[in-house]
C-alpha cells in the first residue's frame, strides 16, 4: 500500500541508528532523492569488494575463534560482529573490531572497548524501550546514561569520518580530475559506499552531511543484523543436514586452489562465480524462506481494506494503527508450499517453472532455463521434470503449485524494498562458501535447536556448534 501508509513506531524508537536515512523517511521527494542517490552505491564493484572483505576478515578474525573452540562454539554471535565488522569496511571504510575484541577477550580475559560495543548497547536499549512505557527513555538510569554514551561515540566517529571524506570529496573537486589522490588507501576508499554517498546527483545537487552520515548508520544497522540471523540459521541447517553440507562442499571445492600462501594473496572464489553456484543459492533462498529476519512496520495513513480476493475474508486496518508483518509467516504456508517446515533446499531446483528474484515474488512463469538472469535467480527445468524432492532420506512427491504473488519476498517488495538485498546475498555467498570449504561441522548438542526470538529482527537465541577442520 505504497504512499497509504507511514513508518511504524518501531522506526521512532531505533532513530539513532535510523534517523536521517530514506528507510525512516516517508514516502516523497527527500525518500525519493536519497534513494536514487544510494542506489548505484550497490553495484557490481561493491558486490566484488564485499566478497574480498568477507573473506579477509574470516582468515583473520573468525576462523582464528573457531580453531581455538572447535568442540563448541556459539556461532550467531560471532556471525553478529563478523557482519557489523564487513559493513564497517565496505560501507565507509572504518573497522568496527568486533571479532577482534572477542579473541582479545578469550586470549586476555577482557574484552577491549570497540565500535561495536557502541552499536550493541544501542540496539540492546532500543529493544527494551520498545517491551516499556514511552517513559522509560526519559528515566536516570544507568541503562539510559549507557545509552547517550553509545550513540554519542557512533555519531563522532560517523560525523568525524564524514566530514573528513567530504572535505577530501570537495579538494577533489576544485582542483579537478588530474589531481586526484593516488594512494593506496585513497584508492580503496574511493570503492566504499560512502564514496558514493558523496557523488552530487545529475541536477549537481548532493546529500546534506546530516543524510550521508543517517544513511552510514542505517546501512550499518539494517545490513548487519539480518545477515548474520541468516548465516547463523544456514549454519545451523547445514549442520543438521550433513548430506546438504557434503553436497554444497563438492560444489564449493572447485573453486578453490588447492594450495595457496599469504603472499599470493587472495586466491579464492570471486563473487561472479559464487553467484553462478546453484546449490548454494538454493541454500542461501531456502534459509531466507524459513528465517527471513525483517519485520514490516507501517502505520496507516487512512482506512485500508486488505483481503477478500478469490471469495476470502475481507479485512478492514483503521486509520492511524500500527501493522507488523513479516514474510517468514506467509513464506511457511501449508497453500503455498509443499512440506513448509522442512529445510529442502532442492524445492529451489526443482520447483517447477517459477522464476525467484533475490528480492522475493514469483515474477513470472518461464520455460527459460538460465542460470545467470539478470536478477540473480534459478529458473528450474522445465515442467516436464517431475524428478521428485529429497528431503532426510525420503521421497517428497512434488505437487503444482499455485503461483501466487508475493508467496516469496524476504528482502520485501515494492519500491522500499530493501536496497542492500543484493549485498547481503554476496556476504551470505561469501562467507558460506569459505566456512564449508575449510570446515565440517555439525551439532554441538543435539537438544539445543536454536528458538526464534524477536528483537528488532528475527534472531536465533543461540547457534551451538561442534567444527572439524578439513
Amino acid at each position: 500500500k505504497f504512499g497509504r501508509c507511514s513508518k511504524g513506531r518501531l522506526y521512532t524508537l531505533a532513530e539513532p541508528l535510523v534517523g536521517s536515512s530514506f528507510l525512516s523517511e516517508p514516502d516523497g521527494m527527500v525518500w525519493k532523492q536519497q534513494r536514487r542517490l544510494c542506489q548505484p552505491a550497490f553495484g557490481t564493484h561493491m558486490l566484488e569488494r564485499a566478497t574480498m572483505v568477507s573473506a579477509s576478515l574470516l582468515y583473520e578474525d573468525l576462523f582464528p575463534i573457531i580453531d581455538n573452540n572447535l568442540d563448541k562454539l556459539e556461532i550467531s554471535g560471532c556471525m553478529n560482529r563478523l557482519t557489523l565488522d564487513i559493513l564497517g569496511h565496505v560501507a565507509f571504510s572504518y573497522p568496527f573490531g568486533g571479532l577482534k575484541a572477542l579473541s582479545s577477550a578469550a586470549n586476555s580475559g577482557e574484552e577491549g572497548e570497540c565500535l561495536y560495543d557502541a552499536f550493541d548497547t544501542i540496539i540492546t536499549t532500543i529493544i527494551l524501550r520498545a517491551r516499556d512505557t514511552p517513559l522509560r527513555p526519559l528515566l536516570p538510569s544507568k541503562e539510559n546514561f549507557n545509552f547517550w554514551k553509545a550513540s554519542r561515540k557512533l555519531n563522532a566517529v560517523v560525523n568525524n569520518v564524514v566530514q573528513t571524506r567530504l572535505d577530501e570529496q570537495l579538494r577533489s573537486e576544485r582542483e579537478g580530475s588530474q589531481k586526484k589522490d593516488k594512494s593506496s588507501s585513497s584508492l580503496r576508499r574511493q570503492k566504499d559506499l560512502l564514496s558514493q554517498l558523496l557523488l552530487r546527483d545529475k541536477d549537481g545537487s548532493r546529500l546534506s552531511k546530516t543524510y550521508i552520515a543517517g544513511n552510514v548508520r542505517m546501512l550499518c544497522f539494517a545490513g548487519h543484523e539480518t545477515t548474520s540471523s541468516t548465516l547463523s540459521y544456514a549454519l545451523w541447517h547445514l549442520a543438521s543436514n550433513r548430506d546438504i553440507q557434503q553436497r554444497l562442499r563438492e560444489e564449493i571445492d572447485p573453486l578453490f586452489p588447492q594450495k595457496t600462501t599469504e603472499s599470493e594473496g587472495y586466491s579464492g572464489p570471486k563473487y561472479a562465480q559464487l553467484r553462478q553456484l546453484r546449490l548454494l543459492d538454493a541454500v542461501v533462498k531456502e534459509t531466507l524462506r524459513l528465517h527471513a529476519p525483517a519485520g514490516v512496520a507501517r502505520r496507516t495513513l487512512e482506512e485500508i481494506k486488505i483481503g477478500g480476493n478469490a471469495g476470502g475474508k475481507e479485512y478492514t486496518l483503521p486509520k492511524g494503527i500500527d501493522v507488523m508483518f513479516f514474510p517468514c509467516m506467509v513464506q511457511r504456508l501449508p497453500s503455498q508450499w509443499e512440506y513448509p517446515e522442512k529445510f529442502c533446499p532442492d524445492r529451489f531446483l526443482r520447483l517447477p517453472r517459477a522464476t525467484f528474484s533475490p528480492a522475493g515474488g514469483r515474477l513470472s512463469v518461464t520455460l527459460a532455463v538460465s542460470n545467470s538472469s539478470s536478477t540473480g535467480s534459478l529458473d528450474s527445468t522445465s515442467d516436464s521434470d517431475d524428478t521428485p524432492l529429497q528431503d532426510e532420506g525420503k521421497t517428497i512427491p512434488r505437487r503444482p503449485v499455485p503461483f501466487v504473488e508475493h508467496s516469496y519476498m524476504p528482502f520485501s517488495v515494492g519500491p522500499r524494498s530493501c536496497i542492500g538485498q543484493e549485498l547481503a546475498l554476496a556476504e551470505l555467498r561469501a562467507i558460506l562458501a569459505h566456512i564449508v570449504h575449510r570446515y565440517s561441522f555439525e551439532p554441538a548438542d543435539t537438544l539445543s535447536e536454536p528458538v526464534e526470538a524477536l528483537t528488532l529482527t528475527i534472531q536465533p537465541n543461540e547457534v551451538l556448534l561442534r567444527f572439524q577442520e578439513r
